[in-house]
């Protein structure tokens, strides 16, 4: 018997229906600070602080539009984190963890993985509960 959430699962990762025809990116991201970062779209990342501790989050847009946002105008999980423990954002070692993820659900889940494995040093909060054989089906299609 095919487990249905599993089979769910791998037909979002097939699913291209988003992440095409998108505007190229703004000649800013060719300027310091974000000329460290590549112009990428559809994926995981990870930000790290000058604390140590660790936000992962996700977008379909260009990782450098939302790592700008988060040094700019930090909202949420990040700008309660930096508010409270007085650290920054560090460009050099902010990096992407997962891309090629156009489907939408798809990367959400893969973010939600992300944030369980990285442990306690992670200021990230994910509202997805996954069984035990959708988080092992997922570290399968996560590690191929």
């Amino acid at each position: 018997m095919v487990n249905k959430s599993a089979y769910e699962i791998h037909s979002l990762h097939l699913s291209k229906e988003e992440g095409g025809g998108r505007p190229p990116c703004p000649g800013s991201h060719s300027r310091p600070p974000l000329n460290i970062l590549e112009c990428r779209r559809c994926l995981v990342y990870r930000i790290s602080f000058s604390c140590g501790r660790l936000y992962v989050g996700e977008t379909g847009r260009c990782w450098k539009s939302r790592v700008y946002e988060h040094m700019k105008q930090p909202a949420g999980n990040v700008r309660d984190h930096v508010t409270k423990c007085g650290c920054h954002i560090v460009l050099s070692d902010c990096v992407v963890l997962r891309d090629s993820l156009v489907n939408t659900h798809f990367r959400k889940l893969v973010e939600h993985r992300y944030i369980q494995i990285t442990g306690e040093d992670n200021i990230s909060e994910s509202l997805i509960k996954l069984s035990v054989f959708e988080s092992m089906f997922l570290d399968m299609h996560m590690n191929s």
